[in-house]
């Protein structure tokens, strides 16, 4: 079992650089860092999918923001984004993977998972 940082942090870096080269600003806001985390892959394959879209529907300018939170002692991760709204393709695919989503004009999109 690995801790939210050593999941998060490689991921992070490698999409900083990224994200620095176009000009989108990355930013984390993980509560519990040292926190472990039981369903690994189920995060790595929720960052993977949720910030290749962010990446993608986001130019110059925007900002994507990782947020962990703890609600009923499960952890949730969203990523919230102010790039191009959700198509309904992609709200299906996220549908279908079990990710929840929002996304409104003027405040952006917001993709979520909980963990146990």
């Amino acid at each position: 079992m690995n801790s939210i940082a050593n999941i998060v942090g490689p991921i992070y870096q490698s999409l900083l650089k990224l994200c620095e080269r176009e000009g989108i600003a990355l930013n984390l806001d993980l509560t519990h860092p040292s926190r472990k985390v039981r369903q690994e892959n189920l995060l790595r394959e929720f960052l993977k999918t949720s910030m290749t879209l962010a990446v993608k529907n986001c130019r110059k300018g925007n900002k994507i923001t990782l947020v962990q939170t703890i609600t009923d002692n499960h952890l949730v991760f969203s990523l919230k984004y102010d790039g191009a709204l959700l198509d309904e393709a992609a709200k299906t695919k996220l549908d279908e993977q079990g990710y929840a989503h929002r996304s409104r004009f003027g405040y952006g999109n917001t993709i979520s998972v909980q963990l146990n």
